[in-house]
């Protein structure tokens, strides 16, 4: 295709390609990262793969627009290789399996150099290569990749949207740093990221068994390993735990709004809730609770 096209066309969809090699590539960094049995948290040079990967976003729509106004399809360039030599170029590691960047599966290689790679050449590896990913494989690929990072956006908003008014209510850092950090676990990552964000999700088919596995992993993973779902630890029921809840009621109704610079302040908003949260046995906030949070946030 490439020699069918004039010379700055075919500037553009090259660099196109590099960009969307190097965004996939940092992607499956921190999915790899996110879902390990061991992840703790994200490092400086995690949270820079991160900010990169935003960086490529706006290239790519400024790139995608360039190829718009010169009538080139954006599906014949938009197909990925995981682990080429052009992400390379951009992130700068040089040994990357480039025989195992199909369907999403490739992995980093600590002992083997690209220029080392020759399975063409080699009669004794020649039937082993893997088959050419189609185009409904990249698409699913894609697709999770988009889920992984709506995903991952949302966990970090509603963190970050908690600590506002936990400290205001009195709690340490400690404990609302570590708010909901189960769902960063392998065990809930998949199962939240399918039913809030993927196409079968609630957003799309509704597809039952992904519900089903959301479920689980709630009942089973999320309320068992947080104690401020307190309807769920009746012993527990200590008053840090239950501020909590009622601040992660904020976090979670601010971070799905749709817009929130607008959102209403945690004193705004618990003070138009109020009257249905002591009213409600689905919030229960019982009036010392109530008059508690009254004095901290007045």
């Amino acid at each position: 295709m490439a020699g069918r096209l004039p010379k700055d066309v075919e500037k553009i969809v090259s660099e196109y390609k590099r960009i969307r090699s190097a965004q996939a590539y940092r992607g499956e960094l921190i999915k790899y990262k996110v879902l390990s049995d061991n992840f703790t948290g994200f490092s400086r040079a995690d949270h820079k793969h991160i900010s990169r990967i935003a960086e490529y976003d706006k290239t790519l729509k400024t790139l995608q627009k360039k190829l718009q106004e010169r009538g080139i399809p954006l599906e014949k360039v938009s197909h990925l290789k995981y682990f080429t030599k052009e992400a390379v170029s951009i992130t700068g590691n040089s040994k990357v399996d480039v025989a195992a960047g199909n369907k999403g599966q490739g992995v980093i290689s600590r002992t083997t150099p690209i220029k080392k790679h020759k399975l063409k050449d080699n009669p004794d590896t020649r039937n082993t290569q893997q088959p050419k990913p189609t185009k409904t494989d990249l698409k699913e690929v894609t697709a999770e990749l988009r889920d992984d990072w709506n995903n991952l956006k949302y966990v970090t908003k509603h963190k970050a949207y908690i600590i506002g008014p936990g400290r205001e209510l009195g709690l340490g850092y400690g404990q609302l740093l570590k708010h909901d950090n189960s769902k960063l676990s392998r065990k809930e990552w998949g199962p939240y990221r399918d039913y809030w964000f993927s196409d079968k999700g609630i957003r799309g088919e509704r597809d039952p068994n992904i519900r089903l596995k959301f479920r689980d992993a709630v009942q089973n993973s999320h309320y068992r390993k947080n104690p401020h779902h307190t309807r769920n630890h009746i012993g527990d029921n200590n008053l840090k735990y239950r501020l909590e809840e009622v601040v992660d009621w904020y976090a979670a109704s601010k971070a799905q709004s749709s817009n929130p610079g607008k959102h209403p302040s945690f004193k705004e908003w618990y003070v138009s809730h109020r009257d249905r949260f002591l009213s409600s046995d689905v919030n229960p906030v019982d009036p010392l609770l109530d008059n508690y949070i009254i004095n901290k946030i007045m």
